[in-house]
């Protein structure tokens, strides 16, 4: 189909003539707003493949299949995806310059290649993949049937890349186990547990891709709030008992108290609440599909649940940037001063550094296997456009 400079001009014409004519009729506004998208050669959610159809969705459908150039240039005019590209695409790049920043400003003459960062390391790779590939798979998700389900296969992979970084930052700065009274050594099995859950994850959320999987949006996000929960139990044990504004440090504090002290105020506390509410309203809103839901067809283009869970998602890595941040400044300020070293937060060649990338592996490696399966039994997908 094609897009038509003249096409445009005739329906801002009628946009312009409505206007003036003072008319408010909802049926003419969405006559309107369909015959707008369709000079841009989309189409309605009728004309497109069931596997295509996203709830309450009703119009800015891209033409399935299309090829690589067309996905390209459908960012740069309004689609029911291009802002679902744009609000990660942006905040990945935005993120990835905070966070090297922060890099450059305060590592100083430590090597960035210490042990004391590899989780930081692992958080920036995970928050920036997870972003791009989001962006990614959002754009070329209507090159064809198995090229879709590959897309958001290897996109959850991403995402248990980013939940992995923060696991390691978690553990080893912010809020490890350990913290909890449990013993030395707690940390530990929490620690494994979650990274090789987020292999279970991924393969939960990738085998939720195939047809006719009963609860499939269940089995795909409760796996995710799990690790989530996880993750976050020491922090939620940690922050509901702050009340100092500040923590001082001196040469005679031990161990135990140096490392559970670490990110102990109550403005990493404010951090933590903001990173939590931030992705429980992203997940609230995502799963209630608000707003279209009431009113299916008005927020097609700009402003269904998905774009602002993107919107809530970036925010929650932002404030997730900020707690890691400030945790690691005090690390840094504890190594400089003599008080603290990798060793005592745990951080290893193994820990730190072999085990999770044994981790991150296997995580993409269950996302391409299940990406590729997908993608040769959903290639020749017949292309009825009737749900069944």
């Amino acid at each position: 189909m094609n897009i038509l400079p003249n096409g445009r001009q005739s329906v801002g014409g009628r946009f312009k003539s409505l206007s003036l004519a003072g008319n408010s009729n909802d049926k003419a506004e969405s006559d309107l707003r369909t015959e707008w998208l369709r000079s841009f050669g989309l189409l309605s959610k009728d004309e497109v493949p069931v596997y295509c159809h996203e709830s309450y969705i009703s119009h800015g459908y891209r033409q399935n299949p299309s090829s690589i150039r067309y996905c390209i240039t459908s960012a740069l005019h309004p689609t029911n995806e291009t802002l679902n590209v744009w609000t990660h695409g942006l905040p990945c790049f935005l993120l990835l310059w905070f966070n090297i920043s922060f890099a450059i400003e305060h590592f100083g003459d430590l090597s960035w290649t210490d042990n004391l960062f590899f989780p930081y390391w692992f958080f920036v790779f995970g928050v920036t993949i997870t972003l791009f590939g989001s962006a990614c798979a959002h754009m070329f998700n209507c090159i064809s049937p198995g090229i879709r389900e590959a897309c958001f296969c290897c996109d959850y992979g991403f995402i248990a890349l980013q939940a992995l970084g923060v696991t390691c930052c978690f553990t080893f700065y912010v809020c490890p186990y350990t913290c909890m009274g449990y013993g030395k050594g707690a940390w530990f099995s929490p620690y494994v547990t979650i990274l090789l859950g987020n292999v279970v994850t991924v393969a939960s959320a990738c085998y939720t891709r195939y047809p006719g999987v009963p609860y499939r949006h269940v089995f795909r996000i409760l796996p995710f709030v799990l690790m989530f929960t996880l993750l976050n139990v020491p922090c939620l044990s940690k922050y509901a008992t702050i009340h100092n504004t500040n923590v001082s440090y001196n040469a005679t504090i031990n161990q135990a108290v140096s490392v559970c002290n670490i990110a102990k105020s109550s403005f990493a506390s404010y951090d933590f609440n903001k990173l939590c509410i931030s992705m429980l309203s992203g997940a609230i809103i995502q799963g209630l599909k608000f707003p279209e839901c009431f009113k299916p067809g008005m927020f097609d283009v700009v402003g269904h649940s998905h774009q602002i869970f993107h919107l809530f998602t970036a925010l929650g890595i932002y404030y997730q940037s900020v707690l890691i941040q400030g945790s690691l400044r005090e690390v840094i300020a504890l190594n400089k001063l003599g008080h603290l070293k990798a060793e005592q937060l745990n951080i290893t060649d193994s820990t730190g550094l072999h085990f999770p990338l044994f981790c991150n592996a296997l995580s993409m490696i269950v996302a391409v296997y299940y990406s590729y399966d997908l993608y040769c039994k959903c290639t020749h997908l017949p292309n009825h456009t009737k749900e069944k």
